[in-house]
């Protein structure tokens, strides 16, 4: 009679109530504050109904039944437990490691799982293992209420939250990965105490052992994509360059992707993890690892530039992607912590590149352009007016096909950066309208006696201008990540190509 009333009572704390956790708080929220989200939390048994259950296991205790009583209370108290956890809705874990491929196609599950395990561990089975040790405590052997509560733990769901990390461990690796497992290892270390308090007894062996399995594979596999990361960026010199002549996306992603990992939110946690790796190979961490090997990132990036510009067909857009590319390096790294460790003088020389191949750019694109409009043979005398006239609306045709030709394919390039391409345009426009202009005014009007004077003069001094200022603002498609497949040679197969565009223009 006894024993039949002990699960009725276990049962009657009011731990299945309606949780007011919200589904999406983002983790850097509560980060900042330090605080769950509000949530009702499993109350301890009320007084008299522990005194209660102690004494009925008083007289269970002498009957020799206490670890059948001890079974009924686990299996009531654990299915408590898990309708508790059940209303964050959890359907998210048993997501399989096949039915993703990366982590950024489940980063809002990564999230809602750690406030969802973090409010498992330190609300719910934290009352749990109060009440298991308050109720249980004085009977059996030591480890009878430490059983008791493995059982609750178990039963509560703690293996499917350590299987879905798992899980994670198991996607695909890429950059974007080693963010979410520094950002988990930081969550786990956090729980660290709660977990080797609450489960760090031998009856919650098989929780230890998950536990310690997914912390290796967070920290084995941070570690293999850092390290990996110097090769990934060395290999990119071996795929064509972006077809617009823009800044290639693996440079964007890159340099932003240091920055990041020199931010106080990941360079802590990622020499902490490397330490940790270090120690179980019986190696000390090289002081400066992080810095050093971002460093080395950066600079084996850097070199791909020189077999990036040969891939062009076309002198002038290898000069377009130098210029973008030289640039973007001495603007975006300029004043970070990044480039305060590639140090002032190499900021320098990307910018003095990028003035350099400016330089050249305008001399050989724009340049071509004047002389077409050579006052060289024009004579404005009667005697030799027709052939005049005639070398004029030579000289404007040609003009007017180079500057066409020149307009087609930069129509189709890219300056991502807009005061650079305001500088660049506005540089060739100084190098051709004052001439055009000049021309224009001094020999338009024998050409405008013609009746087909429209077709030699196409441009006016202000069209033109305008049509330079145009240039650069191509929006192509969105660039591939580091696994893109390889491909080498010239950049001249549109099929590969269009794989291989830098970010649209900024306006």
């Amino acid at each position: 009679m006894a024993a039949s009333s002990t699960p009725h009572l276990s049962a009657s704390s009011p731990v299945s109530l309606a949780l007011a956790l919200p589904s999406s708080k983002p983790l850097n929220a509560i980060r900042e504050d330090q605080k769950l989200p509000q949530v009702i939390a499993p109350s301890p048994l009320p007084m008299p109904v522990i005194q209660q259950l102690l004494s009925i296991l008083d007289r269970l205790s002498a009957n020799g039944r206490v670890e059948r009583c001890s079974k009924i209370y686990a299996e009531v108290r654990g299915s408590n437990a898990q309708a508790t956890l059940g209303n964050l809705g959890l359907d998210y874990l048993s997501i399989s490691a096949q039915e993703f491929v990366d982590v950024r196609r489940i980063d809002v599950e990564i999230v809602e799982w750690m406030k969802h395990l973090e409010f498992a561990v330190k609300h719910v089975l934290e009352a749990e293992f109060k009440l298991c040790y308050e109720i249980f405590g004085r009977f059996g052997p030591p480890d009878f209420w430490k059983n008791c509560f493995a059982d609750i733990a178990t039963q509560a769901g703690l293996l499917s939250f350590l299987q879905f990390g798992m899980t994670v461990t198991e996607s695909r690796t890429d950059p974007d990965k080693l963010l979410k497992l520094l950002e988990i290892f930081g969550f786990l270390n956090r729980l660290r105490s709660d977990f080797n308090r609450l489960f760090g007894m031998k009856p919650c062996a098989k929780i230890q052992s998950i536990t310690r399995d997914l912390i290796k594979r967070v920290i084995d596999g941070a570690c293999e994509i850092f390290f990996d990361l110097h090769n990934q960026a060395k290999s990119q010199g071996q795929r064509p360059p972006p077809s617009d002549g823009g800044v290639p996306k693996v440079v964007t992603f890159l340099v932003d992707y240091c920055n990041r990992l020199l931010g106080d939110d990941h360079k802590p946690l990622l020499t902490q993890v490397l330490d940790i790796h270090q120690s179980w190979r019986g190696e000390n961490l090289q002081e400066g690892l992080v810095t050093k090997a971002t460093v080395e990132i950066i600079v084996a990036l850097e070199r791909n530039i020189e077999a990036w510009s040969k891939a062009y067909d076309d002198a002038t857009l290898s000069y377009i992607f130098r210029i973008n590319t030289h640039s973007y390096f001495y603007r975006q790294l300029k004043g970070t912590r990044l480039g305060d460790l590639l140090d002032d003088q190499w900021l320098k020389d990307h910018d003095a590149l990028t003035d350099y191949y400016s330089t050249l750019y305008l001399r050989n694109c724009w340049g071509r352009l004047p002389p077409l409009l050579s006052r060289k043979g024009l004579i404005l005398v009667s005697k030799g007016r027709a052939a005049t006239i005639d070398l004029v609306k030579k000289r404007f045709t040609a003009f007017n096909e180079a500057f066409d030709e020149i307009h087609r394919k930069h129509s189709v390039w890219v300056i991502p950066d807009k005061d650079l391409r305001e500088k660049l345009s506005q540089l060739a426009v100084q190098t051709v309208v004052p001439v055009y202009r000049s021309f224009l005014q001094s020999y338009g009007s024998l050409v405008k006696q013609d009746s087909n004077s429209d077709k030699h003069i196409k441009h006016t001094a202000e069209s033109l201008e305008n049509s330079i200022g145009s240039l650069f603002q191509h929006k192509p498609a969105r660039s591939p990540s580091l696994q893109a497949a390889q491909s080498n040679g010239k950049v001249n197969d549109a099929a590969r190509i269009n794989q291989y565009q830098s970010p649209p223009a900024a306006v």
